[in-house]
């Protein structure tokens, strides 16, 4: 959104004014000393149509093709930067279900997790439900035990950990591993 002329003259007016009343004072004491502020004077006299030009995208764009004010990211991107747009740009074959997506793909598990607040060790019938998750798959879970599973970062990561471990195991095919998840695909 680009800055008008009304806009500008309501927070620069009092800039521009004290600018022009100031220059005009020191010139006619002092013409001399009036070269010597001229670049201060200037500023606060060129304020107002200065806001109202650099605020215009055109005039962004005319910089940029010019390869004036351009940050470091502009012109070299880093190689995260790079990373994210490669990935943005293919299809990541993700499961379908989002509670596979929690236990299965490594960003989106330490993102859930740390979402909640629920820290410490998991209990024993916390770990019967590893035990089963583990041998029956997502396709096995109760909505309640799935959602018991989502609510503990202690027992979600322990899922994602066994099924990592395990992927060539039976317990990957439960969790639909193979050919569904792969680890940073645009690396």
């Amino acid at each position: 959104m680009s800055t008008g002329w009304k806009r500008a003259l309501r927070f620069h007016w009092g800039g521009t004014s004290m600018g022009l009343l100031w220059g005009t004072l020191i010139l006619i004491v002092n013409p001399s000393f009036f070269l010597w502020l001229s670049p201060i004077v200037a500023s606060f006299v060129l304020s107002l149509p200065l806001s109202v030009w650099t605020s215009r995208a055109t005039a962004g764009e005319a910089f940029k093709k010019k390869g004036l004010f351009l940050t470091p990211e502009e012109t070299r991107p880093s190689r995260e930067l790079d990373l994210l747009e490669k990935a943005a740009s293919r299809d990541l074959h993700l499961p379908e279900s989002g509670f596979q997506s929690a236990v299965l793909e490594p960003w989106v598990n330490a993102f859930h997790r740390s979402l909640l607040r629920k820290k410490g060790r998991m209990l024993k019938r916390e770990e019967n439900l590893l035990a089963r998750a583990l041998e029956v798959g997502p396709e096995g879970l109760s909505r309640v035990e799935v959602m018991k599973i989502l609510k503990n970062p202690s027992l979600l990561f322990a899922i994602h950990r066994g099924v990592w471990e395990a992927s060539g195991d039976d317990i990957g095919e439960r969790w639909m591993f193979l050919g569904t998840v792969r680890a940073w695909p645009y690396i």
